[in-house]
């Protein structure tokens, strides 16, 4: 079998964000940083807005910056609350959602190319059984399609 080398470089990417976000989430962003998180609006797992989806059926770009709450960083992905339409909502990624994360203040940028889920479920073959708590509402874990 072949080394998936671009896999194993996006899924050491995925936790270079992770750490990235660990780190916001403990000691804020000070300027001039700030990240703008690009990502798949229509992957399972991605929690928005319904209106926010509507205008955005493929992706969307969020800005953490001056004006975001409440940041929780899991396994799997991330939660923050966001102002949209001067109303706040609960926005969740998975990591495997993410298509770029950016801080033009510094400057630093990572692209991703999602894999799609039939591929993270070819990967694993036990099925999905676990789920990850953040506020009350279920985020769905996609640990079991990690690779080990």
């Amino acid at each position: 079998m072949a080394i998936d080398y671009e896999g194993l470089v996006q899924e050491a990417l995925r936790g270079v964000v992770r750490s990235i976000l660990l780190d916001i989430a403990q000691n804020g962003l000070e300027d001039p940083s700030h990240l703008y998180v690009t990502f798949r609006t229509d992957y399972p797992g991605v929690d928005l807005p319904s209106f926010v989806k509507d205008e955005n059926p493929e992706e969307v770009t969020i800005v953490l910056q001056h004006q975001f709450w409440d940041l929780q960083v899991l396994e799997t992905g991330f939660a923050v609350m966001l102002s949209f339409q001067d109303t706040p909502y609960r926005v969740r990624v998975p990591f495997y959602a993410l298509l770029s994360v950016m801080d033009p203040g510094i400057p630093f940028g990572l692209q991703f190319t999602p894999p799609l889920l039939e591929e993270l479920l070819t990967q694993n073959s036990e099925p999905s059984s676990g789920s990850e708590e953040v506020a009350g509402d279920n985020v769905v874990s996609l640990d079991s399609f990690r690779r080990k």
